[in-house]
């Protein structure tokens, strides 16, 4: 099933995404981003990473990670959580990505069997 995004909802989509940034190394994958001046810098190990996703579209994205929500309903004042993936979204060579994030996974998970 497909769904669309409102267009207030792609909008601020592609607002965060041009204000983000992606790196990946041999030790972790990161995600800089800098909207309206909040600056956040997240961290994800290579230990911590999940098998990654593949979206391949064109653009593509690569998923790793998923991210707990929580938020207050006024509906009977209940707290929900929510989980959503986390990962490098619409990026160029999102296939090459994958390889590189599953190969360096593999390459800990490897080296961690390795010194037990």
């Amino acid at each position: 099933m497909t769904t669309t995004k409102p267009l207030s909802g792609r909008v601020w989509d592609a607002y965060q995404r041009g204000k983000t940034w992606y790196t990946l190394t041999d030790h972790a994958a990161y995600i800089a981003s800098d909207t309206f001046g909040r600056r956040s810098l997240k961290r994800y190990g290579m230990a911590e990473l999940q098998a990654p996703d593949l979206q391949d579209e064109a653009p593509g994205s690569v998923y790793f990670a998923d991210e707990i929500g929580f938020y207050h309903t006024s509906y009977m004042g209940r707290t929900r959580t929510q989980t959503k993936p986390v990962g490098f979204r619409r990026i160029t060579d999102a296939r090459k990505v994958y390889r590189l994030i599953a190969s360096q996974r593999e390459e800990h998970q490897n080296a961690r069997s390795e010194r037990s």
